[in-house]
């Protein structure tokens, strides 16, 4: 008889534990929506894209601050403890970007989020060269009212950081396309 508790109790934490390793479950905002890249996996591969919170005007105002004192590594120190979301490829296990700043602006047809961190590659199984300037990956969530649209992925992109936010000012690479996007959660 006194087994029985300790079985409720272990798999009352076994759902607590998945429910708090699940970053979707938490997210403020859950897309889903198909990749095209240009490698693996027939050209497409589903992906999902949680945003856990934006940043905040205080956040862009201290990246700014220590890109203004040419202070690297004090940016990136601020840049990489800041976690805002992730886009994750589903049914590819272990491959998720963080993203370190999120920003989300209105337009006339709806809303544009966008999502940086540093820069990477998004092609499942392909190594990025490390390049030493100041790039980073962004992506950008172009949706209507009804939170459906598509979002283009940047992977060498130059970007300011102001007050206002996140300015995305060129690109190196050839974006991707992220069809089908609508919100989730």
């Amino acid at each position: 008889m006194k087994e029985r508790p300790f079985k409720i109790l272990g798999n009352v934490v076994l759902i607590a534990l998945i429910l708090h390793l699940h970053a979707s479950v938490w997210a403020q905002a859950a897309f889903r929506g198909r990749l095209f890249t240009s490698g693996a996996f027939g050209g497409a591969v589903n992906v999902g894209i949680d945003i856990e919170s934006y940043s905040t005007e205080e956040e862009f105002l201290l990246l700014q601050r220590h890109l203004s004192l040419n202070d690297l590594d004090g940016f990136y120190g601020a840049f990489r403890s800041m976690k805002k979301g992730a886009l994750r490829f589903i049914g590819i296990t272990g491959l998720n970007i963080s993203f370190n700043a999120a920003q989300e602006k209105p337009t006339d047809q709806g809303v544009q989020i966008f999502l940086v961190t540093e820069t990477r590659s998004v092609e499942p199984g392909a190594r990025k060269t490390k390049i030493r300037s100041f790039r980073f990956l962004v992506v950008v969530l172009d949706l209507d009212k009804d939170f459906k649209g598509e979002g283009t992925v940047y992977e060498d992109a130059q970007v300011k950081f102001t007050r206002q936010g996140i300015e995305m000012e060129s690109s190196y690479s050839m974006p991707k396309k992220i069809v089908n996007l609508q919100l989730v959660k």
